[in-house]
């Protein structure tokens, strides 16, 4: 996806602000200097190709049009938008930082924005300062939505990258009694952070995971090698065998009693 990053240096001037309907929408844009199109897709996917692949701009987009290069946007069946498009002085820059499309989170405030364009553009049939205030506070909210939607990714990345650091310092530590400060010193994080984003990411708390991971892991030895429970439980830190069995109850509503044993040893001897 391309982004456009530029700073304003005029006031926008509204050269057309209409709502759009058809059974097919397919139309070729060359380069236009100095020129702006936002559009809101109400109905009807759009496909947008630029020279480098095909991008679809679903239902509930907010499409921005650079024309800083030659594109192709179609649909495949009936489409309609609310767009309007503007006159612009820009210069290299990072105040506006605006992608190719995004889908924002409040797209029902977006559509009436743009109606609210269209409607003043209607009336007054010309530009306005109050017009060229409401593009500018839309082209706003544009870039501040992306920018927080972008901040999001890179948020939620970075907590995926710790929760799977501190799951292979728990597999690495099984057979040991295993303390939620040791991971987070281990993972570089505060033990109240890491437990937030572990949670977040995974559904259960370093506790949880940790006697899941063991549990398996005791279940596996009794299924795979026959061995009697309280060996299997040492193997994984655990030496009472009542609390084991109690927690092996409470995890998998199953009794350890239940779990079958096999020796493959036996059987490949």
């Amino acid at each position: 996806m391309r982004t456009f990053c530029f700073d304003v240096i005029s006031i926008p001037q509204i050269i057309f602000a209409h709502e759009y309907s058809t059974d097919k929408h397919d139309i070729e844009f060359g380069v236009w200097e100095n020129i702006i199109e936002l559009s809101y897709v109400i109905s009807g996917d759009l496909f947008l190709n630029y020279g480098k692949g095909v991008e679809i701009v679903p239902e509930g987009s907010v499409l921005i049009g650079r024309r800083s290069e030659p594109e192709h946007i179609f649909s495949k069946g009936k489409h309609s938008h609310i767009t309007v498009g503007f006159l612009i002085d820009t210069r290299s820059g990072n105040e506006l930082v605006l992608p190719n499309w995004l889908v924002p989170s409040n797209g029902s405030v977006y559509f009436s924005n743009f109606r609210n364009i269209v409607e003043e553009y209607s009336l007054k049939q010309k530009s306005t300062l109050k017009l060229s205030a409401m593009v500018l506070s839309l082209l706003a909210d544009i870039d501040s939505e992306y920018k927080k939607q972008q901040n999001k990714s890179s948020v939620d990345y970075g907590a995926q990258k710790y929760s799977m650091k501190a799951k292979r310092y728990i597999i690495n530590h099984i057979s040991e009694k295993i303390y939620v400060e040791d991971i987070a010193s281990a993972v570089g994080l505060s033990v109240g952070y890491l437990s937030n984003i572990f949670k977040k990411t995974t559904g259960q708390t370093l506790i949880e995971y940790i006697n899941t991971v063991k549990l398996q892991r005791v279940r596996e030895l009794r299924l795979t090698l026959g061995v009697t429970l309280k060996e299997a439980g040492k193997t994984v830190g655990f030496y009472d065998e009542n609390y084991l069995s109690r927690l092996y109850k409470k995890y998998f509503g199953k009794n350890l009693s239940e779990i079958p044993k096999h020796n493959i040893r036996d059987k490949t001897e």
